[in-house]
């Protein structure tokens, strides 16, 4: 039974399980507890295409995902510190899209951006 209040879940349970590497069946009953973490509200954010290096995410340590979008008909360059056309991690397309990595320790730091001419803008989403 769910409790929306305190996003705990308690289930009765009873039947057997198989334990393949014994052959054996083993009885089970009683009840699951489960206390949930809700998730977090994504932030979204949309930064104007620029020629100068420019922050599109600020640090975080409390990151879980980041999501950008390249919603322009520019190139977008993506870096950890000031970025430029010529110094960048990731060359974007128009109208390309990219998602940190997410693995057993996520990127919290900043992360900037530079486009290819003035036109066009990125749309950030992170997940904290």
């Amino acid at each position: 039974m769910a409790n929306f209040y305190d996003n705990s879940i308690v289930q009765k349970v009873t039947g057997t399980v198989h334990i393949d590497n014994y052959g054996s069946v083993v009885p089970v009953s009683g009840t699951v507890a489960v206390s949930l973490t809700p998730a977090k509200i994504p932030v979204t954010n949309v930064v104007a295409a620029t020629t100068s290096s420019v922050l599109l995410i600020s640090a975080n340590t409390a990151r879980k995902q980041v999501w950008v979008y390249n919603t322009g008909p520019s190139f977008l360059y993506l870096g950890l510190g000031a970025v430029t056309t010529n110094s960048y991690f990731l060359k974007m397309e128009p109208e390309g899209y990219w998602e940190l990595p997410v693995n057993t320790s996520i990127y919290t730091g900043a992360i900037y951006g530079v486009f290819s001419t003035v036109v066009g803008s990125a749309t950030t989403t992170e997940i904290r």
